[in-house]
């Protein structure tokens, strides 16, 4: 694929995550670019994200902030997506993503908010939340923060 042609690159950060990473990257299979940061796991997370595709790099555990600032350091795509390794991107949000990816104008949003529906001990959590998750490369500034790290992006966030 040619680099101008990237438009989405989704960057999943890991450790040890074998039992969820499957079903982690094929629900990001819309994706123009996968990346796995993964934190030097002992079991086969690795090797199971270069079977389904994605590019691997492994680094030694850090903060989630520096992890994430080193995918976004390699990704080629205009659009930043994260995604944990235990979550799931469901058909409904894609096409959202999609969608806004490949009609963005000058103007718009430069980054948004994804709903994400917690579990706790497998029970759904109460409350949805928002987590700014998706943005153009251009306008992100830097991931901060050691623990419940944040986007700082330039521009405007949408939902």
């Amino acid at each position: 694929m040619n680099p101008k042609d990237i438009t989405i690159s989704a960057i999943v950060i890991a450790r040890n995550e074998e039992k969820r990473i499957e079903r982690c990257i094929k629900s990001l299979g819309f994706a123009d670019e996968l990346i796995v940061i993964d934190s030097e796991s002992t079991d086969d997370t690795a090797a199971l994200a270069k079977k389904l595709g994605a590019r691997v790099i492994t680094l030694p555990p850090g903060n989630f902030a520096t992890l994430r600032n080193k995918g976004a350091a390699i990704a080629r795509g205009t659009w930043l997506l994260y995604v944990d390794a235990d979550e799931v991107v469901s058909t409904d949000l894609m096409q959202k993503i999609q969608e806004v990816t490949h009609t963005w104008h000058e103007g718009e949003s430069v980054g948004y908010e994804l709903h994400r529906k917690n579990y706790y001990l497998g029970r759904p959590w109460p409350k949805m939340e928002r987590l700014l998750r998706l943005f153009r490369k251009n306008a992100l500034d830097s991931w901060r923060g050691e623990l419940h790290e944040t986007a700082i992006v330039r521009g405007t966030v949408g939902k």
